[in-house]
């Protein structure tokens, strides 16, 4: 079950996100974009996970995991104020 979630401890980042890649490829307007940034930004890839999160939440604007992967993405790149604005609408409406 922790693979659904975020995947398994250790897991090797390429295959992370060549997993959740296909996963988007099938359904561009699942949510699997949110586990894809997240990889993306484990593996330092800040760009890559900031324009995945952006892209899913067009389609799923009200998903709220999309927004805390945004937001960690925007933190570790150092744009603090962006980041404080999805971290905002998350607690906003999950308080």
């Amino acid at each position: 079950m922790a693979e659904e979630r975020g995947g398994a401890k250790g897991a090797n980042p390429e295959e992370e996100i060549n997993k959740y890649r296909k996963l988007l490829d099938r359904d561009p307007k699942s949510r699997a974009f949110a586990p894809l940034a997240e990889a993306y930004r484990k593996a330092g890839l800040l760009d890559e996970a900031i324009a995945t999160a952006r892209e899913g939440l067009n389609s799923n604007p009200g998903y709220f995991g999309g927004r805390v992967a945004l937001g960690r993405a925007l933190f570790e790149k150092g744009e603090f104020a962006e980041a404080r604005g999805e971290f905002s609408q998350v607690v906003q409406a999950v308080p």
